[in-house]
């Protein structure tokens, strides 16, 4: 599978999103623009080892309680773009994008308005030691 659209899920009641797409080797595109993640205390490793994933809309994803999002993006391709809503996006998730020692460069598109894509507002770019 190298796409996948939940948005007809409800994740309103779920707490625990750890491991969701762990490994999810051959995927390239994810859209959990709908995804409702306002209870949501856990994600670690929710994208780890997405080897190809080039492109994930994160529209709706909040911190509102994230309490722990350890290796969240631990060992995604180099250029990944993830698309985000710029008002959702806390010192949290911002703070271990930049620390994943694994990519070499990491673009964040933060949008304003649901599924379209403003501006890019940012490229963080992370060197290997």
């Amino acid at each position: 599978m190298k796409s996948i659209d939940l948005s007809n899920f409800d994740t309103s009641q779920v707490v625990d999103m750890g491991y969701m797409f762990y490994n999810c080797s051959s995927l390239n595109y994810i859209n959990l623009s709908s995804f409702d993640t306002s209870l949501v205390t856990q994600m670690d490793s929710i994208f780890s080892a997405c080897y190809k994933l080039k492109y994930m809309n994160l529209f709706n994803f909040r911190e509102t309680v994230l309490s722990s999002c350890s290796n969240m993006f631990n060992n995604v391709p180099n250029g990944i773009i993830i698309c985000m809503n710029e008002a959702n996006i806390k010192e949290k998730i911002l703070t271990l994008i930049q620390e994943i020692a694994s990519l070499t460069s990491v673009q964040i598109i933060l949008i304003c308005q649901k599924n379209v894509i403003i501006k890019e507002k940012m490229k963080i770019i992370i060197k290997k030691k």
